[in-house]
């Protein structure tokens, strides 16, 4: 700085620095609040982490599922769908049938019982007609 003619300090400027200052009690309870206020936060912005990483991580696991499906589909060359069926009783044989109605391939097989039959029964007339009743059926009609 420069002296003027009366010997007295002329300022030419005035400027900011960051030079160290020692804190007073006030500013070190202003600091605290602050802290407490900051680490609030911290722990809610933690907590909404915590969140859209489980709606995430959700929404990625559906979809690999999906995708894995998709994948064994590729692979096997088919997947299980809804395909319309039919069931129906042969009297010939004595059991129930289950049709696809698409490719008319038989699904599924088993011998009929009185309910399927519709109030019809069986005949059984031997210990060994029984034996057989379990494998094929004899029916009457009416």
């Amino acid at each position: 700085m420069k002296r003027n003619a009366t010997g007295d300090v002329e300022i030419k400027r005035v400027f900011l620095e960051q030079l160290p200052y020692t804190l007073n009690e006030s500013d070190l309870a202003n600091i605290a609040r602050k802290i407490g206020a900051k680490r609030g936060e911290i722990q809610d912005l933690e907590a909404k982490k915590r969140q859209m990483t489980e709606h995430y991580k959700a929404l990625i696991d559906g979809a690999q599922a999906e995708a894995d499906s998709l994948a064994a589909a590729a692979h096997s060359g088919s997947e299980m769908r809804e395909v319309q069926c039919a069931e129906a009783f042969v009297w010939a044989t004595g059991r129930v049938e289950v049709r696809r109605k698409d490719t008319t391939e038989e699904q599924d097989e088993w011998a009929a019982c009185v309910r399927e039959l519709g109030g019809s029964y069986f005949v059984v007339r031997s210990v060994e007609d029984a034996v057989k009743a379990v494998t094929s059926v004899m029916v009457v009609k009416g």
